[in-house]
């Protein structure tokens, strides 16, 4: 997901939470700079692409050139985009925002994936840095376009709007490979939300509204937990109609759970563990720790394993990023005998030692020693960072 100048802090958190929610299981859900968009090698492993809301201008500023002919190939060549209110208005031919006014905003973008014009915004009072003008708005779906991603889906959807657009179209004849997902209900004449658009070998989807934001409390019409149930449900469908692997329902939270720090060697695990603590600092009278720049590592000896996993399974989980940086990774040291299969149920590090020595007829070979664990943060970020 692409998190340059621009991107909105709330669109930004809402998309990356509903992301996870869906695709956790499957994928790994990243922020990318216009540096990464640029010069390195993310199309060959990208699954979708994701723009948030924001404001459009600032991604014209960093993405021109380059940047953007690396995203249009790769849509081209069978990739994925989905487009949020800033991020669907980017992805057009052509915007014109708030014409005629002090936050005009006009012209021709680059990717041109929606072969037209998208004009804001749809409703009234729109101002930056503020939430007014925004709103909770109907949208009337288009189920013919739901019926092989979101069984029984209703007729109409409330989500959250700000600022965006709406794509112009002749309902009588569309531009080839367009589909209409759903118009505002509340606009007379009808005009559209959301469309899916081949590109290629590859598809655009773009949202003028914000299905990732939670659903509002209600005065008049459904409750707030059915509306949230319909909402979760247009975020699973559209992530469908992109063609990942979508989970059924909303992943739980994630709960971190401690790492078992392992060898063939006891010999060698005490000494990375006691490499791990001289560069630390004690904890208390009975572990050690070490403090960097992204986690705290906590060392504690393979006794506690398993009373450390039970608590962790009953904490409550969590998706904040900064909750997940600031909790301590325990680091369970089996300086003694390996951990049995009960305890690491992912793998069999007895069995994976065994065959090490086996192939590699005793000489020395990397892979001596492992660290194991089912639930983590970056890998990237904790080994090498």
């Amino acid at each position: 997901m692409y998190n340059g100048s621009g991107v909105s802090a709330s669109s930004r958190d809402y998309t990356l939470h509903s992301l996870r929610t869906f695709l956790s299981h499957r994928y790994d859900v990243q922020l990318v700079t216009p540096k990464t968009l640029r010069d390195e090698p993310w199309t060959d492993n990208c699954a979708l692409l994701v723009f948030p809301g924001g404001r459009d201008l600032p991604y014209l500023f960093d993405l021109s050139g380059k940047p953007n002919s690396r995203i249009k190939e790769y849509v081209e060549n069978g990739g994925k985009y989905l487009g949020i209110c800033a991020g669907a208005y980017y992805a057009c031919s052509e915007i014109e925002f708030e014409k005629g006014t002090a936050l005009e905003v006009t012209g021709q973008r680059e990717l041109g994936f929606f072969p037209g014009l998208c004009r804001g915004t749809t409703f009234p009072g729109f101002e930056y840095e503020t939430e007014s003008g925004a709103r909770e708005t109907s949208l009337a779906l288009k189920r013919e376009t739901w019926r092989d991603h979101w069984s029984q889906s209703p007729d109409h959807c409330d989500v959250w709007y700000n600022g965006g657009g709406s794509f112009l179209l002749d309902p009588n004849q569309l531009p080839k490979g367009v589909q209409v997902l759903a118009e505002y209900e509340e606009v007379e004449p009808k005009q559209v939300a959301g469309v899916l658009c081949s590109v290629g070998r590859g598809q655009a989807l773009l949202w003028a509204v914000h299905p990732e934001h939670p659903s509002l409390d209600s005065v008049d019409g459904l409750p707030r937990q059915e509306k949230e149930l319909h909402r979760l449900n247009l975020v699973r469908g559209t992530l469908s109609q992109l063609g990942l692997d979508v989970s059924d329902g909303p992943a739980p939270l994630p709960k971190l759970l401690p790492l078992v720090l392992a060898s063939s060697d006891p010999v060698l695990a005490q000494r990375i563990a006691g490499d791990i603590a001289s560069r630390g600092e004690a904890m208390s009278e009975s572990t050690a720790g070490l403090v960097d720049r992204n986690d705290t590592f906590v060392l504690h000896p393979a006794s506690s394993f398993d009373s450390l996993v039970r608590a962790a399974r009953s904490r409550p989980g969590t998706n904040e990023p900064e909750e997940l940086r600031q909790e301590h990774k325990l680091i369970c040291v089996c300086d003694e005998d390996l951990p049995p299969l009960s305890s690491t149920p992912l793998f069999n590090i007895p069995s994976y030692f065994s065959n090490l020595s086996q192939f590699s007829n005793g000489s020395p070979s990397i892979g001596q020693a492992l660290l194991y664990g089912e639930v983590v943060t970056s890998t990237q970020t904790m080994l090498d960072k």
